[in-house]
């Protein structure tokens, strides 16, 4: 998703109105990426990560704006400068927190997995990377996944490295791919929006699997942040013991 320079004007705007006004709203801001969060039609963000702040949000009483800006390294000098409050799901590193403050509770966990045709349940499987060789494989350039799978795909008879996850459901469904590693959540609810759910499944053992958070930021100017922290763990705790979190996850086809 490129920004064009209307979209850029009214991030500048809603930045603007969440600062200044006098009762200061939380700036929230994220990397668009569907399902966890996107702008719709009328370039309103929706999406797991929304909802679920949304109901955190309006149950402590917080008015707060969201910003989506598909620039990596414009999100970073933002949480660094201190331009935002909160932002929306990144993993643990030690070298964030510097800047970040993890809440206890994880909203969500990603985990990423060998997605296969249904047709193929059986024939296909892993529980190593040899498992693979004999097999097509798909696999995204500039994609971490695991330092042991790209070792090992080194010695695959058939690997082909492509430019864009979007185009790994595509090809597999085509059968011109037979294994294609995506991120779960991600890949079910892109296949979903395709139509082509009944065609494709995933293999149960996962490349890996790591839980995320929405982070507080340090710099932030926002009063009583740390009370906030709290509270946001407290209410999202709860979410997840009165089946409030599930029922967001089906919305969105997550599969626990």
């Amino acid at each position: 998703m490129q920004l064009d320079i209307k979209h850029v004007l009214l991030t500048l705007a809603l930045l603007q109105m969440a600062f200044f006004t006098q009762a200061r709203k939380l700036v929230i801001v994220g990397i668009p990426a569907p399902p966890m969060r996107y702008l719709d039609t009328n370039n309103q963000p929706k999406g797991f990560d929304i909802d679920v702040l949304n109901h955190i949000l309006n149950k402590l009483g917080h008015k707060y704006v969201v910003v989506l800006i598909d620039s990596s390294p414009r999100v970073e000098i933002m949480w660094k400068k201190g331009d935002m409050d909160i932002l929306m799901t990144y993993s643990y590193k030690k070298e964030r927190t510097k800047y970040l403050l993890y809440p206890k509770e994880s909203h969500v966990t990603v985990a990423w997995n060998f997605f296969i045709r249904k047709e193929d349940i059986g024939k296909i499987s892993f529980q190593k990377y040899s498992d693979l060789k004999k097999w097509r494989v798909g696999a995204s350039s500039g994609k971490s996944y695991t330092k042991e799978f790209w070792e090992a795909s080194k010695s695959y008879p058939y690997i082909q490295i492509i430019p864009r996850d979007d185009l790994q459901l595509n090809k597999l469904v085509n059968k011109r791919l037979d294994v294609v590693p995506l991120e779960t959540m991600s890949a079910l609810y892109k296949a979903h929006q395709k139509g082509i759910s009944e065609k494709i499944t995933y293999l149960k053992k996962p490349l890996k699997v790591k839980p995320y958070y929405n982070l507080f930021v340090k710099a932030s100017s926002y009063p009583s942040l740390n009370k906030l922290i709290k509270n946001y763990d407290e209410e999202l705790l709860k979410m997840k013991q009165n089946g409030i979190l599930k029922k967001i996850k089906r919305k969105y086809h997550f599969v626990e």
